[in-house]
């Protein structure tokens, strides 16, 4: 195997123009077999490469490498950082209990690391563009490539729409408990959920249609600000536990650890099966079945959470310090310590402040934003008006994460497009253009498929207020949406999985060098 690199000087002063090809030689590389048919390599054409890097030089169908290290970082950081820990902890609070819930966090957070660090390594070693879909394909088969690459472009989008809903569910925001606490935001509830999402949409949309280097200052505000929050967070979780309760509603003395002491544990006694769309509980299983499938749902949740941390290799085409392989390293590295830290300190502390078995952690609660262990807290902890705060920083972080989630998709898609896997060549010759390093018709038919956000703007409250086949047609748009975001679950699990096995395939190979 005959592999040569260019290298890349980045003391130029206007932005380079590249193609996400990889590196060796922005081209296609062609089979090479003996005698009996038998594939024994590739071989690549250093001068077909060099005409085709010209040639989309000059016919704008690049995109410009504009990213600097720190961008990069808080690209991935803030789309990382999103409503899967927000809204999502509750879950695995309820079903794994206080210490089940952090031992998932730090586990998951563990393996998710690992595979990041995989990819890392690989970029630095063998610097690409577009390494999500170009290692299984060099090192796997074409065809994993060409799988990964669709996959990675639908799951993201489809991600990006689930953030939509998540938005418009954060404005529809409602708190109600049984010791008299009401809040609500009656602006958002008063608008139907779909204008939400046709407003969220075309915002996010017009944001990545802007060129990358305003988009990557944008994305280091956000996660600035994201980063803050989470301090911020930890930081009133710990005097919350440790101070003397402003409202003796809840609490007559510090909450302490009574939460994870008797009557209480450290895992979920018990495992709770509800109906899929009624949300009834079927059945109860206790013992250590119980704690184990609690624990077992509570990991699938969590992966979710952890889902954008390969954000920063899917920058790779758009980078400046993509040749600095150091650089590369320490961006997997930075993302992957700070999530796993900030999300494990998050869940610590807060679920000293809330029971497992609290009820709107099981299947209670009037909105979404209810259902987050640390707006109960700040509520139980006497800090009602805090918890308007909590939740318009949980509809600032859908937001963000939804623009994150769109540019990722746009670029696999453009990515896809070069590579000449979109289909017939009118769409593919459109779907290559770009814009002042910006793939345009790439973002909106990523738009376009975004607008499967509109199948989850119904709630339970207006299909029980409607007529009978409103009723069926909002049961099963929900339950569409809710398949297709299982399905992004499935795709973060999988591609785990087989970054592992490239992992493992490069190794093998270099010992063979």
């Amino acid at each position: 195997m005959s592999i040569s690199y260019e290298s890349i000087s980045m003391d130029h002063d206007k932005p380079e123009a590249v193609s996400p090809h990889f590196h060796e030689i922005l081209g296609d590389d062609v089979e090479l077999t003996n005698d009996t048919g038998t594939r024994v390599g590739h071989h690549l054409f250093l001068d077909e490469a060099s005409q085709v890097k010209e040639e989309r030089k000059t016919s704008g169908e690049s995109v410009w490498r504009v990213l600097n290290e720190r961008q990069i970082n808080m690209i991935a950081f803030s789309g990382t950082i999103g409503n899967g820990l927000f809204l999502g902890s509750g879950r695995s609070l309820a079903s794994a209990g206080p210490g089940g819930a952090v031992l998932g966090y730090i586990l998951m957070g563990t393996v998710i690391s690992s595979v990041v660090s995989c990819l890392g390594e690989m970029t630095a070693l063998m610097p690409v563009n577009a390494p999500i879909m170009e290692f299984p394909r060099r090192f796997l088969d074409r065809g994993v490539g060409f799988a990964v690459g669709w996959i990675y472009w639908f799951a993201y989008a489809v991600l990006a729409a689930d953030q939509l809903v998540a938005v418009a569910n954060t404005i529809r925001f409602k708190y109600i408990d049984d010791n008299g606490t009401h809040l609500e935001w009656v602006t958002g509830g008063s608008v139907h959920a779909a204008v939400w999402v046709s407003v969220v949409l075309i915002t996010v949309t017009l944001i990545n249609t802007l060129p990358v280097k305003y988009y990557g200052q944008l994305e280091y505000v956000f996660g600035c600000i994201k980063l803050s929050f989470l301090v911020l967070v930890i930081l009133m979780m710990v005097i919350l536990d440790t101070m003397q309760p402003l409202d003796n509603r809840y609490h007559s003395t510090p909450v302490g650890t009574q939460y994870w002491d008797s009557p209480y544990s450290f895992f979920a006694p018990r495992y709770t099966v509800r109906g899929h769309m009624s949300g009834e509980v079927q059945r109860e299983i206790r013992g250590s079945v119980g704690a184990f499938l609690g624990m077992w749902t509570t990991f699938t949740n969590i992966i979710f959470s952890y889902v954008g941390m390969d954000m920063a290799a899917a920058t790779a085409a758009e980078s400046k310090a993509l040749s600095n392989a150091e650089s590369m390293k320490m961006a997997s590295r930075k993302v992957s310590i700070r999530v796993v830290t900030l999300y494990t300190l998050c869940m610590l502390t807060a679920s000293f402040l809330v029971p497992y078995n609290h009820p709107f952690l099981n299947g209670g609660g009037q909105s979404e934003s209810s259902h987050s262990i640390f707006l109960i807290a700040v509520v139980q902890g006497g800090l009602p008006a805090a918890a308007h705060f909590f939740n318009a920083i949980y509809m600032f972080s859908a937001f963000a994460s939804g623009i994150n989630t769109m540019y990722v998709s746009s670029r696999v898609l453009h990515t896809l497009a070069l590579r000449d896997q979109t289909g017939p060549e009118f769409i593919t010759r459109r779907l290559r253009q770009c814009h002042n390093g910006v793939p345009l018709r790439a973002v909106l038919v990523t738009g376009a498929l975004m607008c499967l956000g509109y199948l989850g703007t119904g709630s339970s409250g207006q299909v029980s207020n409607s007529t009978m086949p409103d009723a069926e047609i909002d049961k099963l748009s929900l339950t569409t949406i809710e398949w297709l975001v299982e399905t992004e679950r499935t795709r973060d699990e999988l591609h785990s999985v087989m970054f592992d096995c490239v992992h493992c395939r490069l190794c093998y190979l270099s010992r063979l060098l």
